[in-house]
C-alpha cells in the first residue's frame, strides 16, 4: 500500500474517533444557587426547580408557579506537578420552571410539574479525547461541558408522602462509515450516522410526618452517552476496517437519603449518597481493528473506580428584613472520598478525597411587585487533597497482557526504561471555585 494512501486513510479514520466525557454539572458544581449554598443537601427539604434533579418528589413544596434563570461560573486551580489543568467552559445558565398544576376535585394540589435546564453559552457538548496513560482529572474535567434537560413530575400521595420522576434527556450516536479506492485513484468515503435519543430515569419520595421533621430519598440511573461506529475500508485492496466504541458522559447509579429538620426560621439536613463508580468502564476509546481478517483488539485497563459514600450538611436561616423582605443565609459542607483506587500501573487518572463548602443568600421580596422576587447567590469551594500514585514496574514476562502494567520497555539497556508519564510516582489535587446568581419570580 502506498504511503500517501496509508496517511489519507488514517486522516479519514481519524475523523471518527469519538472522545469520551463524564456526567454533568449538576452532579460536579450544583444546580441553582439555593441549593448550591446548601452543598447539594436538599434531597428532604427541597429547591425549587432544582429539585427535578436532587429528588422530583420534593416538587410539592412549591406553593406557586415559579420561572428561574441563573448563571454559574467557576475558577479551577487544578495542577499537575505544578502545571496548571483548567477546566473549558467556565460559564453556563441555568432555566428552570416549577409549577403547581390546577385541577379542581379529588386532583386539587396533586400534581407539580418542574423543568430545569442547564445550557453553554456557545456549545451543546464538548468532549476530550484522553490516551490511557495521559495525566488528567477525570471527576472535573470534561463533565460539566454538556446541556442537561431534566423534565419532572411531582405527585403528592396524602399524609405526608409525595412521589416525584424525572429523566435526564441527552442522545448518542451510532452508524458506519467506508472508505475505499475511487476512480481518482485516491481514498473517498461515505458516512451514515445516526443521532438517536436516550434517557436516563430520576426517580424519588419524601415524607414529612410532622411539620418539623422530613425523609427524602432519590435513586438517579446509571447515565451515559454511545457512540459506535464501524468503518469499512479496503483500499489497495487490502481490507482494513474498525469498530469504534465509546461510553461518554458516564455518571454511575446514585442512591441519596437525607433528613431535614425545621425549627422556627432554622432549618437543617443531612444527607448520604452512595454512588456506584465501580461499573464505569473508563474514559478511554475501545478500538477493535481487522486487517485481512485479523483482529487485532488490545486490553484497555479496567477496574479503575470505586464505589463511595458521599456526606452533605446544609442549613439555612430566614432573617425578617422588614415587611416587604426576608433574607435567607444559607452553608453548606461536603466529604467524598476519592472515586479512584490505587494506580501502579499504565493509567494516571488523578483524584483524591474531596471537601466541599458552600455560602450563600437569598433575599425575597414579597411586596411591592406584582410578582414575588428571589434574588439568590452562593459561593461554593471544592479542595482536592492531594493524593500521589507510585509505579511498579514490572518485568516483560511478569506484565504478559496486562493492559495496565508497566513494564521495562527495553531490557537491553541498564536502569529502567519507561516512557509512562506517571512514572516513577504522580501527584495532583488543587481546588475549584463556583460562584453564581439565580433570579425567580413567583407568579400568583
Amino acid at each position: 500500500m502506498r504511503p500517501a494512501r496509508v496517511a489519507a486513510l488514517g486522516v479519514a479514520l481519524l475523523l471518527g474517533v469519538p472522545a469520551t466525557a463524564g456526567a454533568s454539572a449538576p452532579d460536579v458544581l450544583g444546580l441553582g444557587s439555593d441549593a448550591t449554598a446548601r452543598a447539594g443537601a436538599v434531597v428532604a427539604s427541597g429547591a425549587g426547580f432544582a429539585s427535578a434533579f436532587y429528588n422530583p418528589a420534593a416538587l410539592v413544596l412549591v406553593e406557586r408557579s415559579e420561572l428561574s434563570i441563573g448563571y454559574l461560573g467557576l475558577v479551577s486551580d487544578l495542577s499537575i506537578r505544578g502545571q496548571t489543568q483548567p477546566i473549558e467552559n467556565p460559564h453556563a445558565f441555568d432555566v428552570g420552571i416549577a409549577m403547581p398544576l390546577r385541577f379542581p376535585g379529588f386532583m386539587r394540589e396533586r400534581l407539580w410539574l418542574g423543568l430545569a435546564i442547564h445550557t453553554l453559552p456557545d456549545t451543546i457538548v464538548r468532549v476530550i479525547t484522553r490516551f490511557p496513560d495521559q495525566p488528567f482529572f477525570p471527576y472535573f474535567e470534561n463533565r460539566t461541558q454538556r446541556l442537561v434537560v431534566l423534565p419532572a413530575l411531582g405527585i403528592r400521595i396524602g399524609g405526608g408522602l409525595s412521589l416525584g420522576v424525572a429523566a435526564n434527556f441527552f442522545a448518542g450516536l451510532d452508524g458506519p462509515a467506508r472508505a475505499r479506492d475511487g476512480p481518482t485513484r485516491g481514498v473517498e468515503t461515505t458516512i451514515f450516522e445516526e443521532i438517536y435519543s436516550r434517557a436516563s430515569i430520576l426517580a424519588g419520595l419524601r415524607w414529612q410526618p410532622i411539620r418539623q421533621l422530613a425523609f427524602g430519598a432519590a435513586y438517579r440511573q446509571e447515565f451515559y452517552v454511545p457512540y459506535a461506529t464501524q468503518t469499512l475500508n479496503l483500499v489497495g485492496g487490502v481490507p482494513l476496517d474498525l469498530g469504534i466504541i465509546a461510553h461518554g458522559l458516564f455518571t454511575p447509579h446514585e442512591i441519596a437519603a437525607g433528613a431535614s429538620l425545621t425549627v422556627d426560621r432554622f432549618q437543617a439536613e443531612l444527607d448520604v449518597t452512595w454512588a456506584l463508580w465501580s461499573s464505569h468502564p473508563g474514559p478511554f476509546v475501545d478500538v477493535d481493528a481487522r486487517i485481512q481478517g485479523v483482529s487485532i483488539a488490545p486490553r484497555l485497563p479496567t477496574g479503575i473506580f470505586r464505589n463511595v459514600f458521599q456526606l452533605r450538611a446544609g442549613g439555612r436561616y430566614r432573617f425578617r428584613l422588614h415587611a416587604r423582605a426576608d433574607l435567607d443565609a444559607r452553608i453548606g459542607l461536603g466529604f467524598e472520598p476519592s472515586v479512584v483506587e490505587d494506580q501502579p500501573g499504565r493509567t494516571n487518572l488523578l483524584d483524591g478525597t474531596k471537601l466541599l463548602g458552600a455560602l450563600g443568600a437569598g433575599l425575597r421580596i414579597h411586596r411591592g411587585l406584582p410578582f414575588v422576587l428571589r434574588i439568590d447567590g452562593h459561593v461554593s469551594w471544592t479542595e482536592m487533597l492531594v493524593r500521589q500514585f507510585d509505579k511498579v514496574v514490572s518485568s516483560l514476562e511478569e506484565a504478559g497482557d496486562d493492559p495496565s502494567a508497566i513494564a521495562d520497555e527495553d531490557a537491553a539497556i541498564d536502569g529502567v526504561q519507561v516512557t509512562n508519564p506517571g512514572y516513577p510516582s504522580i501527584s495532583g489535587g488543587g481546588r475549584v471555585v463556583t460562584f453564581g446568581l439565580t433570579l425567580t419570580a413567583e407568579l400568583p
